[in-house]
């Protein structure tokens, strides 16, 4: 993993520490089936190009790092899904490659991904930082990027 990908993976481990602690002990199991239901959920969203149900999956001040830009909040989180979908992009089912639970509050996930728009396929990986919000868990982080 990246130095950068690291150092801001430590910057939201304070996440875990101040959040109130759960009932039940988070075990890497608990995280991964967590992170398949994002997962299961977004692509759902992709299929029915519904933009606003991708950026729900995310906090309100969530943030996705490209390689190009990053986007920061709900709302424009909603905007830039709902340009990307209207740019003809179909995105793949998400592979799940690892899951490490931080914290009962927090859990990291990693894998990779592929779709294409207009003809051009795309792969890359993905890392997410994932944290509960209530009784929900959300995408509080979310890093990407382009293989060559």
């Amino acid at each position: 993993m990246s130095r950068r990908l690291w150092t801001m993976l430590l910057a939201l481990l304070p996440l875990a520490l101040v959040s109130p602690v759960a009932a039940q002990k988070m075990t890497e199991q608990d995280s991964h089936t967590e992170e398949e239901k994002i997962l299961d959920a977004m692509h759902k969203a992709y299929i029915d190009k519904d933009a606003a149900s991708i950026a729900a999956l995310y906090t309100d001040d969530g943030i996705r790092v490209l390689a190009s830009n990053t986007v920061r909040g709900r709302a424009s989180l909603e905007r830039w899904y709902a340009a990307l979908i209207s740019g003809g992009w179909e995105e793949d089912p998400i592979k799940l490659d690892q899951v490490e639970t931080i914290s009962d509050n927090v859990f990291v996930a990693t894998g990779s991904w592929s779709g294409r728009s207009k003809g051009s396929v795309r792969r890359g990986l993905w890392a997410h930082t994932v944290v509960r919000d209530g009784n929900t868990w959300r995408i509080a982080l979310a890093m990407v990027n382009y293989a060559p």
